[in-house]
């Protein structure tokens, strides 16, 4: 087992094109068009001359209430997808293992062979 850290160099960076899926970032850009669309949703009334008092008001209140929702979810996703792209990217790590293919293979047969009780084999 060898492990690297911080300084030392790394051979095993993840190119861009293979990196692991961000869905983090997904629900931040998805926020983000929400919050546009719902502060849009506060003037629409004054836009589109929708008196006050026929809907106006509401479509405002509500617009406003969910921007604001919209809002924080999305800068609360927009800094967990930077962290997570910081994770995949190997980037600030404390320490970064590496097994050997041996010990790896060990450890990978003696975690996933199921035992008799796991697998509901009685014996007796």
């Amino acid at each position: 087992m060898i492990l690297c850290t911080p300084n030392s160099r790394r051979d095993d960076e993840i190119p861009d094109e293979e990196k692991p899926y961000n869905p983090q970032r997904r629900t931040a850009i998805v926020a983000w068009i929400l919050t546009t669309l719902f502060i849009f949703g506060i003037f629409a009334p004054s836009i589109f001359g929708i008196d006050g008092f026929n809907g106006g008001f509401a479509l405002a209140t509500f617009s406003l209430i969910a921007a604001i929702t919209v809002l924080i979810t999305a800068i609360m996703y927009q800094v967990r997808a930077s962290v997570l792209d910081r994770i995949f990217s190997g980037e600030s790590l404390m320490a970064h293992w590496k097994y050997d293919p041996v010990e790896w293979r060990d450890y990978a047969e003696k975690e996933y062979t199921p035992s008799k009780k796991e697998s509901g084999i009685c014996s007796s």
